[in-house]
């Protein structure tokens, strides 16, 4: 996700947010997270991915879901784009561990450099992903959603194989449904005591998730239902709408893939 177009937290340490963002998201507690992570990279197999293919991954901070697809496509580029410097070093950590040569990380503005990336390529994007991203950039009535999807439109491919992967948390996060989920995973996964002292040392995650329900419920955030997010998609341009659905991530997601 691209942290930094929602730089909005009044105590939220951002540092400490992305040292502690993996360990939310991929390391026990949250499995629809990692479910997630498995989806994009089952539809990636389903894609058409030639050996030169150029893949972008916007907003993609710590290379979650890139990294896979990195892994998967040895022979193709991937470029891992977001505007946060503290979640592009976690990135670009487990991209040397893994030792990745075909993944590129770059740091930037998704709102006003998408037409800087394509050019610096000098080509197209054969595939664009874009997860918990969109949502940060504006309400439903606010210009910027629209113009971002508009630029990967541009950018994207004009092959009738290129496909562009959404999935973009549109509900209003629910306190009460997602602490006791991920308390239990994690007590799952690490037992009690441990799980307590895991809560603990992530406590930047649940300042920051405070932090988006308030700006959610003050309209700074895209909310929108299914429909209203694929007619959205379609009006940036993509007509063929391949999948939907708004079972992911608990259900606060709608997921899209699309194409031209």
């Amino acid at each position: 996700m691209d942290k930094d177009v929602v730089r909005m937290g009044i105590e939220v340490d951002w540092d400490r947010y992305a040292e502690q963002y993996d360990a939310v998201t991929m390391a026990g507690s949250n499995p629809t997270y990692v479910a997630l992570v498995r989806k994009v990279a089952e539809s990636f197999r389903g894609f058409m991915v030639r050996p030169d293919a150029l893949i972008a991954d916007i907003g993609g901070g710590t290379g979650n879901f890139s990294i896979p697809i990195a892994q998967m496509y040895p022979h193709s580029r991937v470029i891992l784009v977001d505007s946060s410097e503290r979640m592009l070093k976690q990135a670009r950590e487990k991209v040397s561990r893994y030792g990745l040569m075909n993944l590129d990380i770059i740091c930037a503005d998704i709102l006003s450099e998408i037409p800087d990336l394509a050019e610096k390529y000098s080509r197209p994007f054969s595939h664009v992903m874009m997860i918990h991203t969109l949502y940060t950039t504006g309400g439903l009535k606010s210009a910027a959603p629209l113009k971002l999807l508009k630029d990967i439109n541009k950018h994207l491919d004009d092959d009738t194989n290129s496909r562009f992967l959404i999935s973009d948390t549109n509900r209003i996060s629910k306190i009460w449904k997602w602490i006791p989920y991920c308390l239990f995973h994690a007590f799952k996964t690490y037992g009690f005591k441990e799980a307590l002292s895991f809560l603990k040392r992530n406590e930047q995650a649940r300042k920051m998730n405070r932090d988006i329900i308030t700006k959610q419920k003050e309209g700074h955030c895209l909310l929108c239902s299914l429909e209203e997010f694929v007619e959205l998609v379609k009006a940036a341009g993509f007509s063929k709408i391949y999948e939907k659905s708004d079972k992911y991530y608990l259900g606060i997601d709608n997921f899209v893939i699309a194409g031209k």
